[in-house]
């Protein structure tokens, strides 16, 4: 349901870009005049929300950027004349610098209007499949997988950048439900990548001019093929297998499959095991452990934090002793 705030805070949000565009072009006295004018807006906001907007505004004025170079160090990396810096990622494309701005924005604003994570989880991880589009990794491919240091600093910083307003006066850390609301964006945007990265690759079927812009390579080495499979069959050569169904899909599937088969879909799994002869339990389990290793899809892992990344490395350990154990009993 949209706030009888959603409006002001539109306008706001434009107003911030072009006091930000002002001061690019020269034009203090202009850029005053409407920060007057958006700060006297902000106040018609909730209290709670008018500290971290009026931040917003006064960081445009105390943290300007020169306007990103049209001519890229990607450009003369592929001329073969400069390499990248490991966190150089601002020149990998003209634009990418204000894609993370953008999506940095966006998250804050996620965050600030206590909108959802699952309603603004997918324009957020758009955004940041934005960002690993611009990227070129080592493999010289748009970095969909997060591999090149460039990209995940990219990611880190949008982050930080989103958490800024929330940082609590002089300190380096936002408030504690600030900093909750936050994780729990950021989680959710990571949740939905494999899905908005498999849409994006499936849409380029229908998006001939993307697809020769951002995967020449691709459109060189498989040129019948159309550019959806071309670009899956073209990472799996290069070592870094892209998803062909997202998170989303997969769950969906998994729960027509257990209403065809019959099973509560809503079962835990304890439950469901533990009727029945033990080959129809073994059955049972070896579908469920099938299902759940298709269900951990190796570029989400790659994309996690790094606690989510120990949870990993724990609990493959642990099925890894399970296995040890069952093999000698099955042979």
């Amino acid at each position: 349901m949209a706030s009888k705030y959603d409006k002001a805070r539109e306008e706001i949000t434009a107003s911030i870009e072009r006091v930000r565009a002002l001061l690019a072009e020269g034009k203090t006295p202009e850029a005053d005049t409407l920060s007057d004018e958006t700060e006297s807006l902000i106040t018609t906001l909730p209290k709670r929300e008018q500290k971290a907007w009026t931040l917003d505004l006064e960081r445009v004025f105390t943290n300007r950027r020169e306007p990103a170079p049209q001519t890229t160090d990607v450009d003369r990396v592929h001329e073969g004349t400069t390499t990248l810096s490991s966190e150089d990622w601002r020149s990998a494309s003209p634009d990418v610098e204000e894609i993370a701005h953008a999506t940095a924005r966006a998250m804050a604003e996620g965050v600030r209007s206590h909108v959802s994570a699952s309603e603004a989880s997918w324009k957020l991880a758009e955004g940041m499949l934005k960002l690993r589009l611009r990227v070129l990794n080592q493999k010289d491919v748009p970095d969909f997988l997060v591999r090149d240091p460039r990209t995940r600093k990219a990611v880190s910083d949008v982050y930080e950048e989103a958490g800024r307003p929330f940082v609590v006066a002089e300190g380096k850390h936002p408030d504690y439900d600030s900093r909750e609301a936050l994780k729990s964006v950021i989680k959710a945007v990571q949740n939905r990548m494999s899905d908005v990265m498999v849409t994006y690759i499936r849409g380029l079927d229908n998006d001939p001019e993307e697809y020769a812009t951002r995967f020449p390579m691709v459109q060189e080495k498989y040129p019948e093929a159309t550019p959806s499979e071309a670009v899956w069959m073209y990472y799996e050569t290069v070592g870094q297998a892209l998803p062909r169904k997202g998170t989303l899909e997969r769950r969906r599937e998994a729960y027509e499959a257990a209403v065809a088969e019959g099973r509560d879909p809503d079962a835990p799994r304890e439950k469901a095991l533990e009727a029945g002869t033990p080959d129809e339990r073994v059955t049972a389990g070896i579908k469920r452990m099938r299902a759940d290793v298709k269900s951990l899809v190796p570029e989400d892992v790659a994309s996690a934090s790094d606690e989510v990344k120990e949870e990993v490395v724990k609990a493959l350990n642990e099925i890894a002793k399970q296995i040890r154990e069952i093999v000698p009993k099955a042979l």
